[in-house]
């Protein structure tokens, strides 16, 4: 339940700020779903925080309120998840300490 960009407000996002990527799967509305994340850490204050986007295709809202099949428009949602950020903190550190060993 963030904020949401579309696909010319990602790609001018991501020319201000750095973004990686990382994919996980994820309980939505709807079922698990393999997710898209992207993050990268912006300046605010005196500080860097990071910022941590869902990339997701709309879904058509059916009659009886159900969530139907995905559509092929893309959107970006900017997260407040405060766990969303903490899973994506773990897995950033993962990532990292799998590079490393393999450097050793």
């Amino acid at each position: 339940m963030g904020y949401e960009l579309n696909e010319e407000g990602f790609q001018k996002l991501s020319e201000e700020i750095s973004l990686d990527s990382i994919e996980t799967k994820q309980d939505m509305p709807w079922g698990k779903e393999n997710v898209t994340l992207h993050y990268g850490e912006v300046p605010m204050g005196d500080s860097v925080e990071l910022l941590v986007l869902r990339r997701g295709l709309a879904r058509e809202l059916l009659p009886e309120g159900a969530i139907g099949i995905a559509s092929s428009h893309p959107y970006y949602e900017v997260c407040t998840s405060s766990a969303l950020y903490d899973l994506v903190a773990a897995l950033i550190r993962t990532q990292t300490a799998a590079v490393e060993s393999t450097r050793a």
